[in-house]
């Protein structure tokens, strides 16, 4: 449940900004199998479970929050939706073997952020040592700092 909230919550910022937020927002309403009761909770900041979440987790049974995260990135990564393909990233490590392809935050299983840049990369792209932004970063206010003296 904790990793589905994870996506979730990076897949909210793709439903507030989608110009079919309202499609959006509806299918996120009517996700779950209880009409009354909706699913919205899930894309707050914090992690916040009801305990009917809770229960259903324990039983396994998160077949309505597992059909509306795929059914939300299926919306974004199809790229029929203009508003939201255009918000992935490459990877900006210079030896990445995967420059070509399209991330998205919402791919935890695929990319990390870091810490300090928030910029996203492969996870096998990424050194927090070395973090390639960090570095442009730093040299260009290396630079600025030289060339104000």
């Amino acid at each position: 449940l904790l990793a589905l909230h994870q996506r979730l919550k990076h897949l909210k910022n793709f439903v507030h900004t989608c110009k079919k937020r309202d499609t959006l927002q509806r299918w996120v309403q009517d996700a779950h199998p209880v009409k009354s009761y909706s699913l919205s909770h899930l894309l707050e900041k914090a992690p916040t479970f009801s305990l009917f979440d809770l229960a259903h987790a324990i039983n396994h049974d998160n077949a309505s929050v597992v059909e509306l995260t795929q059914k939300l990135v299926n919306h974004v990564t199809s790229r029929e939706c203009t508003s939201c393909s255009v918000k992935g990233f490459y990877c900006d490590n210079p030896n990445c073997k995967a420059k070509d392809t399209i991330s998205f935050p919402f791919q935890v299983e695929r990319v990390l952020q870091c810490r300090t840049c928030k910029d996203y990369f492969h996870r096998e792209c990424y050194s927090p040592s070395t973090c390639t932004k960090c570095a442009r970063i730093k040299a260009m206010n290396k630079q600025a700092a030289a060339a104000s003296e």
